[in-house]
C-alpha cells in the first residue's frame, strides 16, 4: 500500500511541479522590431511590407515550449504560412547552437494522446490497488471516502490562442485561427489574420538564448530571446 500511495504522489508532484514560464525578448535582434506586451508577456513584432508579424515564447516546465504566431496580412498580396517549417534553435552557456523538435499539430495531438493515455492508465492502476489495499487492510468493514481528483490533461491544458494584434487607426482584421489553438497551414489574403501556437520541445542545457526564425512569404524573420522567467 505504501508504494502505491508513493506512485500517485509522484504523479501528483510531477504534475504540480511543471509551471509556466515567459522568454524575455534578448536585448540584441536580428532586425529592429518593436515590443509589445499582451497581458504581461512580452511579444516581438515587426512590421514590414505589408506585413506585421508579432511572436512570443512561452513554456510550460523545462522542455513544452510555445511559440506564439500573430501575423496581420496588410498587403494586397497572397502568401501560405507552413507552421511546420517555423525553425527553433537553442545555445549553451558556451554558445554551442542544438535545433529544437517543432511538432506539426498531428504530430503534437498524437503524442499528446499518448501521454495522456499512459497517465490515465498508471494513475486507474495505483488508485484501484490503492483502494483494495485500503479496504483489505480495515477490519470491521469500515471504510474512508476518497474524493480525491484527477485530471487527466493537467500537462496540455495550457493551450490558448494569443490575443490578436491591434493596430492603431485601424479596423480588425478577419481572423482565422484554430479552435485548438494549434496552427496549421493557411492562405493569408489581404487584411487577413492568423494567430495560434507552435509546439516545440526543447533540449535541457540549450536555453540560454532561443532563435525562433518564422517563415514569411519565402523567406524567414529572426526573434531572439535570453532570460527565463516565471509566469504564474
Amino acid at each position: 500500500m505504501r508504494s502505491n500511495l508513493l506512485v500517485l504522489c509522484c504523479l501528483i508532484s510531477l504534475a504540480s511541479c511543471h509551471r509556466q514560464f515567459y522568454y524575455r525578448p534578448a536585448p540584441s535582434q536580428p532586425e529592429h522590431p518593436q515590443i509589445i506586451y499582451t497581458y504581461g508577456i512580452p511579444s516581438i513584432r515587426l512590421n514590414e511590407n505589408g506585413i506585421d508579424l508579432a511572436v512570443d515564447l512561452t513554456s510550460r516546465g523545462q522542455r513544452d515550449m510555445n511559440v506564439r504566431v500573430a501575423i496581420r496580412n496588410q498587403s494586397d498580396s497572397i502568401f501560405t504560412f507552413i507552421p511546420e517549417l517555423v525553425r527553433v534553435y537553442g545555445y549553451d552557456a558556451s554558445g554551442r547552437k542544438t535545433p529544437f523538435q517543432v511538432f506539426t499539430a498531428e504530430q503534437y495531438i498524437r503524442r499528446r494522446n499518448t501521454r495522456n493515455a499512459v497517465i490515465a492508465g498508471v494513475t486507474i492502476a495505483a488508485t484501484v490497488a490503492t483502494v483494495a489495499a485500503v479496504v483489505n487492510s480495515n477490519s470491521g468493514g469500515n471504510s474512508n471516502d476518497n474524493n480525491n481528483g484527477w485530471d487527466n490533461d493537467w500537462y496540455w491544458a495550457s493551450l490558448a490562442v494569443p490575443n490578436m494584434i491591434m493596430v492603431p487607426g485601424t479596423p480588425p482584421a478577419p481572423f482565422n485561427g484554430p479552435v485548438d489553438g494549434l496552427l496549421r497551414p493557411h492562405t493569408l489574403y489581404g487584411r487577413e489574420e492568423l494567430r495560434g501556437i507552435v509546439k516545440v520541445q526543447a533540449r535541457l542545457g540549450f536555453t540560454d538564448k532561443i532563435m525562433v526564425e518564422i517563415p514569411i512569404d519565402g523567406g524567414y524573420k529572426q526573434f531572439v530571446f535570453d532570460r527565463r522567467e516565471r509566469r504564474f
